[in-house]
């Protein structure tokens, strides 16, 4: 019987020889490094503080206001929409049902992007798509 080949594992400046396979002996060679442990943990921590994208908040608002306006979705039957904005506060309503679904929520614009949150509860016989919700793109003139 033949002694299985040995693995060589380089720690830092040290090189081990065993006949084990090498995830085993780094198991009993970590406890015995002083503050292996703590420099790994603070390692994992710069790499994910370095890794995290700072979100850009803003406190750009619309000017309080009622906005009229029309919406049309390809070639489906144009709404005529009015739109009243108060602080960070939305309401809305349209000449057709539904068409896009308006209500009330709350908006806030960051960076190029306007989110709305519709705090309406809505029926399912609609196409949820027409609900004003979500992250738009937001260009101003």
């Amino acid at each position: 019987m033949t002694a299985p080949n040995p693995y060589w594992i380089e720690l830092s400046k040290m090189k081990f020889k065993s006949n084990k396979q090498p995830i085993y002996l780094l198991l009993h060679l970590i406890p015995k490094h002083k503050y292996f442990m703590k420099k790994i943990i603070f390692i994992l921590a710069l790499i994910s503080l370095l890794g995290c994208e700072k979100v850009e908040q803003s406190n750009r608002q619309f000017e309080n206001g009622t906005y009229i306006g029309t919406f049309q979705r390809s070639n489906n039957n144009t709404a005529n929409i009015t739109i009243i904005i108060d602080s960070n506060n939305w309401s809305g309503i349209s000449n057709l049902e539904k068409y896009p679904a308006l209500c009330n929520g709350t908006y806030s614009i960051i960076g190029d992007s306007i989110l709305f949150t519709n705090d309406c509860v809505w029926t399912t016989e609609f196409d949820w798509s027409l609900i004003l919700k979500g992250k738009y793109e937001f260009k101003e003139d």
